[in-house]
C-alpha cells in the first residue's frame, strides 16, 4: 500500500504514482504528469521500460539524486 511507503522502505521498481507519493514525503509536493513526462523524455529523470508489462518504471535512489541535483542547480 502506497500510504505505507517511506523514503527508506518501498519497492525497488516504482510507478509514476509511487514516485509521487515519495516526492510528497521528500520535498512536500509532486509533479504534474505533463511536467513529469517532459523530465523523463529529456532524460532529466531516469526511467526504464518494463519488458513484461510495457510500462515505465523508476528507481527511487536515481529519482532522488536527479531531484537533488536539480535543486542544487536552482539554489546555486
Amino acid at each position: 500500500m502506497r500510504a505505507d511507503y517511506s523514503l527508506d522502505v518501498h519497492p525497488e521498481w516504482l510507478t509514476f504514482a509511487d514516485v509521487q507519493v515519495l516526492l510528497r514525503k521528500y520535498i512536500g509536493k509532486g509533479f504534474s504528469r505533463t511536467t513529469w513526462n517532459r523530465l523523463v523524455a529529456t532524460g532529466q529523470i531516469p526511467a526504464y521500460q518494463d519488458p513484461w508489462g510495457n510500462h515505465i518504471r523508476y528507481r527511487w535512489p536515481e529519482v532522488r539524486k536527479a531531484v537533488d541535483e536539480a535543486m542544487a542547480r536552482v539554489c546555486a
